[in-house]
C-alpha cells in the first residue's frame, strides 16, 4: 500500500490474519512479475499493527496515494480498529531479488 526509507504500510483487515499477527509478528511480502514467473521480490520482517487515533491520517493519506483521490470508494474517514481495519507498519530485516532489472 506504501512505504518510505525505513517502513512498508498495509492496510490489515482480516480478524484471522491479525489474531496471527499479533501473536507472531513475522511477515513476508512476495511480489511477482506479472509475466515472468520466476522475477520475484521477497521481502522478510516484522509487522506492528496499530489502530490507534494517531495513526489514521498516515492511513488515510496511504490510502488516497494508492486508489488516488477519486478512486474506489472506501471509507476513509472510518475509524480504524481491532475488528475493522488496522494500519500495519511492516519492517524489512531481509530481501531477495531476482530477474528483475
Amino acid at each position: 500500500m506504501g512505504f518510505d526509507e525505513r517502513f512498508c504500510y498495509f492496510s490489515l483487515t482480516g480478524h484471522r490474519k491479525k489474531v496471527n499477527l499479533k501473536r507472531d509478528p513475522h511477515a513476508c511480502v512476495a511480489i511477482s512479475h506479472p509475466f515472468r514467473s520466476t522475477a520475484h521480490v521477497m521481502i522478510w520482517g516484522t509487522m506492528e499493527m496499530h489502530d490507534e487515533p494517531e495513526w489514521h491520517p498516515l492511513w488515510r493519506e496511504m490510502v488516497t496515494r494508492w486508489l488516488g483521490p477519486e478512486g474506489k470508494p472506501v471509507p476513509r474517514d472510518r475509524p480504524l480498529g481491532w475488528h475493522q481495519t488496522s494500519l500495519g507498519i511492516f519492517t524489512p530485516y531481509r530481501w531477495r531479488i531476482v530477474g528483475l532489472d
